[in-house]
C-alpha cells in the first residue's frame, strides 16, 4: 500500500502539482478498483461503448453523444535495454496465456472503436514512459496518438 501511495505522490508531482498540493493517496482502494472485481463494478455502472461479452468486440462505438476509441499492446519484453520491461514481466505472469502489456489484457482494453489491440509494446511503452525504447519496427507512441488526433480532427471532435 506504501508503494503506492508513494507512485501516485510521484504522479501527483510529476504532472505539475506542487510539493504543497500533493493529493491524499489511498494505494489499497487503487489497487482494489483496479482488480478484476474493481473494474467489474466500474464497467457495471459506466457499461457505455462496452463489449457485451470478455473477448468480445463493442458493439457501439459511442455513447450518449461521446466516441470511444481504445487501442493496447500485446508484449512485456520488448527492448531488452528497458528494465521496466522485466516488471511487466512479471506482473504479466497472472494473465497464463491471455495476450496483454502487462498490466492489462488485450481483452479487457476493448472500448468502442478499437483502433488496435496488439502492438507489441508493453503498458508503459504506449505512453513512451522508460527511455522511450519501444519494439524494433512497431508504430511509435508518439505516432500512434498523431494519427488518433487527427481521426478525432476529421471526424470533426
Amino acid at each position: 500500500s506504501g508503494v503506492f501511495n508513494l507512485i501516485g505522490g510521484f504522479t501527483d508531482v510529476g504532472s505539475g502539482i506542487s510539493f504543497k498540493e500533493i493529493q491524499a493517496q489511498d494505494g489499497w482502494q487503487s489497487l482494489m478498483a483496479l482488480s478484476t472485481d474493481g473494474a467489474a463494478k466500474f464497467n457495471a455502472k459506466f457499461p457505455a461503448a462496452m463489449p457485451t461479452s470478455y473477448c468480445g468486440q463493442p458493439t457501439s462505438t459511442s455513447a450518449n453523444g461521446i466516441k470511444y476509441y481504445s487501442f493496447s499492446g500485446v508484449g512485456q519484453v520488448v527492448r531488452a535495454l528497458d528494465p521496466s520491461d522485466y516488471l511487466l514481466a512479471a506482473t504479466s505472469v497472472p494473465f497464463l496465456s491471455d495476450a496483454n502489456d502487462g498490466l492489462v489484457s488485450a481483452c479487457s482494453s476493448r472500448l468502442g472503436y478499437v483502433i488496435r489491440d496488439n502492438y507489441i509494446m508493453n503498458h508503459l511503452d504506449s505512453a513512451d514512459q522508460v527511455l522511450g525504447l519501444t519494439a524494433w519496427g512497431e508504430s511509435k507512441p508518439k505516432s500512434i496518438y498523431r494519427t488518433q488526433v487527427n481521426r478525432l480532427k476529421n471526424a470533426n471532435l
